[in-house]
């Protein structure tokens, strides 16, 4: 990334040293591939305006090293007002992964000079295959009332069985059902109320996505309760929004079961 100076001042400083990239409180989730989306806010804490080409390295980080991968991708030129903080959509590609892997973006200009830095959980695109080993490899049973899942599902060849409100559990033998989402006043309290009484002579976990009202939570936002040899997990449907096209979607999906699995009331 090529690094224009500023106008001349009363010091010697560069855009570099103006611009600043404010952190992100949550790690984006993208899937590997071409040309995804990366959020970045850039704040030009200086009094002049600033023109900055920026170009993206990428790192993949582990718990021993951090590995860069593949060349630099150049951005865009930005161009900022004195004091301005602005939002932008980075497209930078990621290579394939086997299912989740933290990489960390470093925001360099033609110098060698780093503006910043973000990280980013790539996920395979298959990611919800994981959904299998989770369910013991016996079919996962849905009630899909958006018709979000079952088409993901199929897609991946995820074998599962759909379950209907008014019979419940009482012909499912396997281990993990995802059910919803249901409004926040849901119209059908009984028929609810009767499946998980069915599901509680089964050995299953329940995962019901229940829409909130309240402000959105990251993750652990969720509740467990235990009814009979069920256990069933609240998630906040909010956090799977857009299943099939988003990252972040499948990952919390797939992070909620894992926690109930694990019968554990801390955080994910």
């Amino acid at each position: 990334m090529v690094l224009s100076t500023l106008a001349a001042t009363s010091q010697t400083l560069t855009a570099a040293d103006e611009v600043q990239i404010v952190p992100e409180k949550e790690a984006q989730c993208v899937f590997a591939g071409e040309a995804k989306g990366i959020r970045l806010v850039l704040r030009n804490a200086g009094s002049n305006a600033v023109e900055i080409p920026l170009q993206a390295r990428l790192y993949q980080m582990s718990s021993a090293t951090m590995m860069p991968v593949g060349a630099p991708q150049p951005w865009k030129m930005v161009r900022l007002l004195p004091q301005q903080t602005a939002i932008e959509s980075a497209p930078l590609s990621f290579p394939e992964v086997r299912t989740v892997a933290p990489f960390e973006i470093r925001w360099m200009d033609g110098k060698n000079g780093e503006v910043g830095r973000s990280v980013v959980h790539v996920c395979s695109p298959g990611l919800l295959r994981e959904l299998t080993a989770m369910a013991g490899h016996a079919p996962i049973g849905i009630i899909d009332t958006d018709n979000s899942l079952a088409p993901v599902l199929r897609t991946l060849k995820v074998e599962y069985q759909e379950l209907a409100l008014e019979t419940g559990f009482d012909d499912y033998e396997g281990h993990l059902a995802i059910v919803g989402p249901f409004p926040f006043e849901t119209k059908l309290p009984q028929q609810l109320s009767s499946l998980m009484a069915s599901a509680s002579r089964k050995t299953v976990l329940v995962v019901c996505l229940q829409a909130s009202r309240g402000p959105l939570e990251p993750m652990p936002n969720a509740r467990l309760i235990h009814k009979g040899r069920a256990t069933i997990a609240v998630l906040d449907a909010r956090l799977v929004t857009n299943l099939a096209e988003s990252a972040s979607a499948q990952l919390s999906l797939l992070r909620c079961i894992q926690w109930a699995q694990h019968d554990d009331p801390g955080k994910l």
